[in-house]
């Protein structure tokens, strides 16, 4: 993280009762792993702090893409659908289904 919440954070996320969540990316430097272990107490020598790098990079590697990507579409094809709307024989139905009633004039398409 930057040292610096309010570069990253305009405001307190506990102000909207949250909290700040933390994601390292596919390719965490050394720099970043050194400095969250340093403000967590921890002291690890050059050694470890490049196996922690070579284990989180295995575990970012290790998410099924095949299977990510199948998730992927499969919730852009319920974003479509929630998005596409009504038709106009849509609406129709509804009125007819709520009010028991057809339009009196050619209004339907």
């Amino acid at each position: 993280m930057i040292a610096h919440p309010l570069i990253y954070e305009p405001f307190p996320p506990k102000m909207v009762g949250r909290e700040t969540t933390f994601y390292m990316g596919r390719q965490p430097g050394r720099h970043l792993i050194e400095n969250r272990l340093a403000l967590a107490g921890i002291k690890a020598t050059p050694l470890q702090v490049n196996e922690i790098a070579r284990r989180l990079r295995v575990d970012q590697r290790s998410v099924d893409k095949g299977e990510a990507q199948m998730t992927f579409y499969q919730i852009k094809k319920l974003l479509r659908e929630l998005r596409k709307g009504l038709t106009e024989e849509d609406f129709w139905r509804i009125v007819e289904q709520v009010t028991r009633q057809k339009p009196k004039s050619p209004l339907t398409s």
